[in-house]
């Protein structure tokens, strides 16, 4: 059986290498074409993962209109909220980019209730002694420990950030922070916002006071959040800022799919390029059946069974399809790393997901191609294949 399987690896190798120019550019296409679905289809399974990561439980409210000049939502509907049969506690967020020296790229600044934020908000981690210090100062932040890695601060230091959309009392639009530590997020994703306190902020800002983005609610029954979300919504219908209430869930694959549904634009783009891609590994199987028609015929003649011709065509194609979807796979994984870690990180159990993804298809795609090529190969006639073959050679002799 072994030396079955590495005469079979020796002939497909033969057969690849006897046109070394056309099996590379058909396994390069390959690779594209798996790059693509590696790229696409790792970030969206990656978004899923971290929506479905999300408690079930959790509401997020804002305002339900967004239009040019609106503001959030007041503070004081927090209160109303945490009052209200069938929530356990809320919280509230608000946001604004903050530029830290020349850099031209903000982080994000989050507001938070300290009291309420953690308990509500889960996936934001901070330990004991980090979160007393936090609380201690009102000027205190929390930085994310990817970014405080990536600016080499410490905690003690002082960091001066511009906000333009938090101007001071004063006129000025530079606030003066001092770390008192670091945050993470109980899942695998990036960490590049900063925690100030909101308290703080609503004070001392010119304009936009006791307002919020965002109120995160906590609801007592994980197994109708829909309903509750509901009767959030009724609540507010008729006060001066109606809201929009969804779960944590449902506002992640919003904000991904603002414009466009993604993910169905991911598969027509995977699934066109692996439909094209099926013609090209086809047409190089048949071209490569064309040439060996001769080879195969003495192949039969000297006792080798229509089963072993087809065999062989069939291991080419999985060769072909094999190598193309590691390297695109292998690839998507680098650029992933590289480029699309901080949008969503493809985790190990991802990786898993996507490699079985990219195998399922590569078997499919490598099978397809094949059918045509194999069909003929076991209709391949002996005496027709050596009589084309010496008519091809009388018409070269003529021709020359």
């Amino acid at each position: 059986m072994e030396l079955r399987l590495v005469g079979l690896g020796w002939l497909v190798w033969s057969a690849l290498a006897r046109r070394p120019l056309r099996s590379i550019l058909t396994t390069l296409a390959i690779a594209v074409a798996f790059l693509l679905l590696g790229l696409l289809k790792g970030f969206t399974l990656a978004v899923n993962k971290v929506a479905e990561d999300t408690p079930a439980a959790r509401l997020e409210v804002q305002r339900r209109s967004h239009s040019l000049g609106a503001q959030g939502l007041p503070l004081a509907y927090v209160q109303a909220l945490r009052e209200m049969r069938g929530v356990r506690n809320a919280t509230y967020l608000d946001g604004f980019p903050g530029f830290y020296q020349n850099n031209q790229m903000p982080f994000q600044l989050l507001a938070v209730d300290e009291a309420s934020v953690f308990s509500v908000i889960e996936e934001f981690v901070v330990s004991n002694e980090h979160r007393v210090a936090f609380r201690q100062s009102r000027a205190a932040v929390l930085v994310g420990d990817s970014l405080i890695k990536s600016q080499g601060w410490k905690v003690g230091d002082r960091i001066p950030l511009r906000v333009p959309d938090a101007m001071r009392r004063d006129g000025s639009d530079v606030w003066t922070f001092q770390v008192a530590g670091t945050w993470r997020q109980a899942v695998d994703q990036p960490t590049d916002a900063i925690f100030i306190h909101y308290e703080y902020v609503n004070e001392e800002r010119f304009n936009q006071q006791n307002q919020v983005a965002q109120i995160s609610v906590l609801v007592s029954d994980p197994m109708n959040p829909a309903d509750m979300a509901r009767k959030i919504d009724e609540h507010f219908i008729n006060s001066s800022v109606p809201t929009r209430t969804q779960t944590s869930r449902e506002g992640i694959l919003m904000n991904l799919q603002q414009g466009a549904d993604v993910e169905f634009f991911a598969d027509v783009v995977v699934g066109s390029s692996i439909f094209s891609i099926l013609f090209v590994v086809a047409g190089t199987l048949a071209q490569s059946f064309r040439e060996r028609q001769t080879e195969f015929a003495v192949l039969q003649a000297l006792g080798f069974h229509r089963g072993r011709i087809v065999e062989l065509m069939v291991a080419e194609s999985f060769a072909l399809c094999g190598i193309g979807a590691v390297v695109g796979i292998t690839g998507a994984q680098v650029v992933a790393h590289w480029a699309l870690s901080q949008f969503a990180p493809i985790t190990s159990s991802l990786c898993a997901m996507l490699y079985v993804y990219a195998t399922l298809v590569a078997l499919t795609l490598a099978l397809l191609a094949v059918v045509l090529p194999a069909f003929r190969a076991h209709r391949l006639s002996v005496i027709d294949a050596l009589a084309n073959r010496s008519a091809s050679n009388a018409r070269r002799r003529q021709a020359a």
